[in-house]
């Protein structure tokens, strides 16, 4: 498996933050929790985009490493449409409030607001995005609530790509993706 296609459709990664250029360098411990997006409109272009034929997606992890690799994955899998990636539940929000994406990807367990407070709150608020979390583990407490709070998806860190690829079409579909385990 050649990775050399891979950065040349993705911004970079800094550490904590996605940058749209080399010389976009966090200088503050703010703009390094800060989520950075695609160059795409706000929630209201978002909402009157009758032409939207990719899954646009919200992804989140505070490792970047793990973010990196899912904003690189998802960036040349064709009908993906990646919006924003975020190191923290907090900027998640921002972001999911602010694109209203169709999917959001987060890692269950983040800095600021957990991937479940996250859900909880566009849940709340009726936001439609619908949610897939990251897990390393599937026998976490953290697995357990978010099954029994009915979450769209949920998806072993371990999980090999093209799993996570039918489980994001699959939730877009409105099904539920839930590991047997």
């Amino acid at each position: 498996l050649s990775t050399s296609g891979l950065n040349r459709h993705v911004p970079r990664v800094h550490p904590l933050r996605l940058t749209d250029s080399d010389d976009a360098h966090a200088e503050s411990a703010d703009e390094a929790s800060e989520c950075r997006g695609f160059g795409v409109g706000d929630r209201e272009s978002h909402l009157n985009d009758i032409n939207h034929t990719s899954i646009t997606l919200i992804v989140a992890d505070d490792h970047p490493v793990v973010l990196h690799g899912l904003v690189s994955l998802l960036s040349i899998e064709p009908g993906f449409r990646v919006l924003a990636a975020c190191a923290d539940g907090a900027t998640a929000l921002e972001a999911i409030r602010k694109h209203v994406p169709d999917i959001a990807l987060l890692d269950i367990k983040m800095p600021t607001l957990s991937g479940l407070e996250v859900f909880a709150r566009i849940s709340k608020e009726g936001l439609p995005t619908k949610t897939v979390f990251l897990t390393a583990t599937a026998s976490d407490r953290h697995v357990l609530a978010a099954i029994t709070r009915r979450a769209p998806g949920l998806l072993l860190k371990e999980t090999a790509a093209d799993a996570l690829v039918e489980c994001l079409r699959t939730v877009a579909a409105g099904r539920r993706w839930i590991p047997p385990e």
